[in-house]
């Protein structure tokens, strides 16, 4: 309960309620949380209390509120550090986070010439496109589409990626080891044929990133993802 003699606010008291709720994993992602009537109460409350704990919960990113239906805990989104080689997969253990995948399609195309320059591709080759959505705690994050020479990797198309990871089954089956990537990032306004997929509207604002993965010195992956930058945040860390 609030402790009217403590020094703090009472709606920083009650903030501080439901963030422990949410961090001690009481309220889950999607979790419908009370009302500001019905914090007022149980804590007995005023209502402009209650109103500006909410707002500053919203504002943070740790709730949100849906007109008609209620007020919600919200995925508060995942930030990735850019000073090392990471994993998708990897990186979400690391943080807590069961990651997923949903397999699209995967297909054998062939590529065009900013794909085939950087895998170091003749003109006639091919290369298998797995097409996924890539998932946090069953948030949908990532439109992940990764390019692979043919040559490299044959019979590629009988591996499971919903339930292995990528890189995991070119070093078990292939041999190979993804140890060094480079990175672009520009930023995009997403289209609805890809805001649809990730669940968003149309011209929202989102991160394009395209890598080139080697093992050691020799390219095998061009991989082209659309973020969902409210969800996944990339820092640059300069030492």
């Amino acid at each position: 309960m609030l402790d009217k003699k403590n020094p703090l606010s009472l709606y920083i008291q009650m903030k501080q309620i439901i963030m422990n709720k949410i961090n001690d994993g009481e309220w889950k992602v999607g979790d419908k949380i009370p009302s500001e009537t019905e914090l007022c109460e149980q804590y007995n409350i005023s209502r402009i209390t209650a109103r500006r704990a909410m707002t500053e919960l919203e504002h943070e990113g740790l709730i949100e509120r849906k007109p008609g239906k209620g007020t919600f805990v919200k995925f508060a989104g995942i930030s990735q550090e850019l000073s090392k080689f990471y994993s998708f997969t990897e990186e979400m253990k690391i943080r807590g986070f069961t990651p997923s995948s949903k397999l699209i399609d995967i297909e054998v195309v062939y590529p065009d010439e900013e794909i085939r320059t950087a895998l170091s591709m003749d003109i006639q080759e091919k290369v298998y496109l797995i097409k996924r959505l890539r998932l946090a705690n069953g948030e949908i994050i990532v439109i992940d589409r990764s390019y692979l020479p043919c040559k490299l990797f044959p019979e590629l198309e009988q591996y499971d990626f919903e339930q292995h990871s990528l890189y995991q089954t070119l070093q078990e089956h292939y041999g190979i080891v993804a140890n060094v990537a480079e990175e672009t990032i520009d930023a995009i306004l997403i289209n609805k044929e890809n805001a649809d997929l990730l669940e968003i509207n149309k011209n929202t604002p989102g991160l394009l990133i395209k890598r080139v993965t080697y093992s050691d010195e020799t390219p095998i992956e061009f991989n082209h993802r659309i973020v969902n930058r409210d969800k996944y945040k990339y820092k640059v860390v300069l030492r």
